[in-house]
């Protein structure tokens, strides 16, 4: 019960901040029950693994007029049995937010937020709470926000990723991460146009990375047409090797329903994060940051677990075609496939010259609807292995591996 009394604590001393004046008070929940089938380890001689997993959120939010804001937010994330039996206590308990928000005295454009919290920017690409995960991400920071024009904002932000373990206090090993990122976000076009460019500079000293990233997230709309992007380039030192990476994605969706009973939305995209080229002495291979895998490369969540176990860092190119259709009752479908290849370029072809891994294809169905408070979801998801040994559940060498992987889940939401 350590955790539980570490986030009561750190909740009551947040609180005694709050003002006598504050005014605006919300107690907010929520529970998501999730059951997945799992069967991607690509091992002819395993079936499927049976699991239950269960997030539960509880949220109190304290305002005032002067824009002072408390946010505190408890959450449990278990596994059904985990425990080992209901006597077991395993400490599942943690604080998941808690930050002050305050407003600069005399320039209310000004405001900073302490503490522990989510971030998230553009389509999560390279920044997300990865909302999927049982457990979700957030940052031990400080970030400092600044208004102007409207909708327009700067957050310049500080992030203590992970702190060094001291060893002389036989503390186990631990590294430490530390990221610092500025991030602007601007409204154009009649709000049609939204622009987020950033500078995100990361140091992980588990790898003796120093890497500063410098990218833009767009997202454009024009009747029934939407284009979404994110470009990064990424410089620096990694492992005493001069870092020299890139990120380049592009998305195009059209409304094809024309008004009928229902929306149609029919998309297709690529995206490219660089590999790293064994000629080169460069390390040019993409770090993805604090991104969320499940909403851009499929929602097995495994191809991207495959190309970072493969030797070299071969990178990643996806190519896909989604829909997006709400049929009568209220009901939404979502497909996607994708066809997944190697940025590098190092299986000898048939003619002897070289061509690009095929990492495999992957197919995806979800179906969703709503029931009052309720949100009731099921899906899944088939991969194809093409040339790079999955064997083991990692990537390892080139053989063709013809066991197929599967993942499926149904999940309910509840919020209050």
């Amino acid at each position: 019960m350590r955790k539980v009394w570490l986030g009561a604590m750190t909740g009551a001393a947040l609180a005694a901040a709050v003002p006598a004046s504050a005014n605006d008070v919300r107690i907010e929940g929520q529970v998501r029950i999730r059951y997945e089938g799992d069967d991607r380890d690509f091992l002819p001689s395993t079936g499927m693994s049976h699991s239950v997993a269960q997030r539960t959120r509880i949220s109190a939010d304290v305002r005032n007029d002067d824009g002072a804001r408390i946010f505190i937010q408890l959450q449990d994330s278990r596994i059904w049995g985990d425990e080992g039996g209901t006597l077991s206590d395993s400490e599942n308990v943690d604080l998941h937010q808690a930050f002050v928000r305050l407003r600069a005295p005399g320039v209310d454009r000004l405001e900073w937020i302490l503490g522990r919290q989510e971030l998230g920017y553009g389509n999560g690409r390279v920044v997300s709470p990865a909302g999927w995960n049982h457990v979700g991400r957030s940052f031990d920071a400080a970030r400092l926000r600044y208004r102007f024009g409207g909708e327009h904002w700067v957050d310049v932000t500080f992030a203590k990723v992970s702190q060094e373990a001291d060893s002389s206090q036989g503390a186990p090993g631990r590294p430490d991460v530390n990221a610092t990122l500025a991030v602007a976000h601007l409204d154009l076009a009649g709000r049609r146009l939204h622009i987020e460019p950033l500078v995100i500079y990361k140091e992980d000293t588990s790898i003796n990375q120093y890497l500063t990233s410098f990218g833009e997230h767009a997202a454009f709309q024009a009747g029934r047409f939407e284009v979404t992007h994110n470009l990064v380039v990424q410089t620096g030192k990694v492992a005493g090797h001069d870092a020299s990476a890139h990120l380049v994605d592009a998305a195009f969706d059209v409304d094809v329903s024309q008004g009928r009973d229902g929306a149609i939305v029919l998309g297709a995209g690529f995206s490219r994060q660089s590999g790293d080229d064994r000629d080169d002495p460069d390390d040019s291979a993409y770090d993805n940051l604090f991104w969320t895998a499940h909403a851009f490369h499929g929602s097995m969540d495994l191809v991207q677990r495959i190309v970072d176990a493969a030797q070299g860092g071969i990178g990643l190119r996806d190519t896909f075609f989604r829909a997006r259709l709400r049929i009568p009752g209220d009901v939404r479908v979502r497909a996607a496939v994708h066809l997944f290849g190697a940025d590098q370029d190092e299986v000898p072809g048939d003619d002897g010259g070289p061509r690009l891994y095929d990492v495999g294809t992957e197919l995806d169905l979800e179906i969703g609807k709503e029931l009052g408070g309720l949100d009731l979801e099921i899906g899944g998801g088939r991969f194809s292995p093409g040339n790079v040994d999955t064997s083991g559940g990692v990537a390892t060498s080139l053989s063709g591996l013809d066991e197929t992987a599967f993942r499926i889940y149904a999940q309910g939401t509840a919020a209050f």
